[in-house]
């Protein structure tokens, strides 16, 4: 079994001076690299690379590599948290054979429709902090080639003179759910316009068209447009408006308002809900966390681990394709967490000391150890993470 012994032990280096960059024997790459360096990186983006020494390392040290257009400047700017989960693999990354190969995927990621490509990049990332930080292993390598002719597992684990092997996986289907970002940023707006008196939860979507029937998610994603965040804007001003000269939130008996705005979103009439709180919440019962639909369903989600089709290989799959031990599945569940993990499985044993352990003789585990399922920023910063062992496996 996995275990985190130690990881309480662990202290983050500090860096009390930016390590010099690699020397180039043509002193003219420096000047021009340095020039480059100075145009790409705005004021906002250095002051962001302040908190960030190796990455501000690795950039310079490729600058002849990167463009403008790189996924990695968008993602400093917005402060995305995975760049804690990269600056963690630069500290470490001179311990583990074959770290330039993820390096290099990274430097390459220029600008592209398909913004899979990179999450799936940060959910390793992610997937390296959790194995080394939190469970405190001895990762020993990444892709490493195999001697057979089988594609290689993302990870390698030196455990009691064993090489466990770790296949991650993330859901391609988050890429265009976290265009839904452009919404926060409105919601954002509108609250800051109202000195942030009230909070504001996107708490469900709803398909106008067919009421029974959900929406589809990743459609609206794709296909939303500047006029329907224009359309969000103005509807929870009119609404917020209302609450401002009638006072309604501050009577005991009303916790919260809700707003229904209804949009045309390609070829879908949907009606995106919200919740409006006062701050301070009146009501601890009224967690806004809870209003947070998921992404996608449960059953989307099993089929994409287990598989109950033949339209694609499932993850378990293609996990034991690469004859790995466990398979890392990033998955965009929310909370509660913990309950939804244990839809996945016709059989949990979850563990009353540690709700983090679980077990399962669900045969859909097929031949591996276990599976970790974790949230994209569950390693980092909420412990939204999970190891189901398989009790079949011997």
């Amino acid at each position: 079994m996995l275990k985190r012994e130690g990881s309480e032990k662990f202290k983050r280096k500090t860096y009390n001076s930016r390590p010099a960059p690699n020397l180039h024997p043509d002193p003219q790459w420096f000047f021009l690299s340095y020039n480059k360096f100075n145009m790409l990186l705005n004021e906002e983006i250095s002051k962001i690379l302040k908190n960030f020494p190796l990455i501000e390392n690795l950039i310079f040290d490729n600058i002849e590599r990167f463009t403008q257009d790189n996924k990695l400047f968008n993602a400093l700017i917005k402060q995305h948290r995975e760049m804690h989960y990269l600056e963690y693999f630069l500290q470490h990354k001179n311990t583990i054979e074959g770290a330039d190969n993820l390096i290099n995927k990274i430097i390459a990621s220029g600008p592209s429709k398909n913004k899979a490509d990179w999450n799936s990049l940060m959910a390793e990332l992610g997937a390296f902090y959790l194995l080394k930080k939190r469970f405190d292993m001895n990762i020993t390598a990444y892709e490493k080639q195999p001697q057979t002719k089988t594609k290689p597992a993302d990870f390698t684990v030196k455990a009691d003179n064993k090489e466990v092997l770790f296949e991650v996986k993330y859901r391609a289907g988050m890429a265009i759910q976290t265009e839904q970002e452009r919404i926060d940023e409105v919601v954002k707006e509108v609250m800051s316009s109202y000195n942030n008196k009230y909070s504001i939860i996107r708490s469900d979507i709803k398909n106008k068209d067919k009421p029974t029937r959900r929406p589809n998610i990743q459609h609206i994603w794709s296909c939303l447009d500047n006029s329907h965040l224009s359309d969000i804007r103005k509807k929870l001003q009119e609404h917020l408006d209302i609450l401002e000269s009638t006072q309604i939130l501050h009577r005991r008996n009303r916790n919260y308002s809700s707003v229904s705005i209804e949009l045309r979103i390609g070829n879908q009439r949907v009606a995106m809900e919200f919740l409006i709180l006062i701050k301070p919440f009146q009501d601890p019962s009224q967690d806004p966390q809870r209003f947070i639909p998921y992404p996608d369903e449960i059953d989307d989600i099993r089929c994409w681990i287990f598989g109950n089709d033949k339209t694609f290989v499932p993850m378990v799959e293609q996990a034991i394709e690469k004859n790995a031990d466990y398979l890392m599945c990033c998955a965009p569940f929310k909370h509660p967490f913990f309950e939804n993990i244990k839809k996945l499985f016709s059989d949990y044993q979850g563990n009353v000391n540690d709700e983090h352990y679980a077990r399962s003789s669900d045969r859909t585990l097929r031949s591996l150890c276990g599976i970790i399922v974790y949230a994209f920023y569950g390693p980092f910063e909420n412990n939204d993470y999970v190891i189901i062992e398989n009790c079949n496996k011997k």
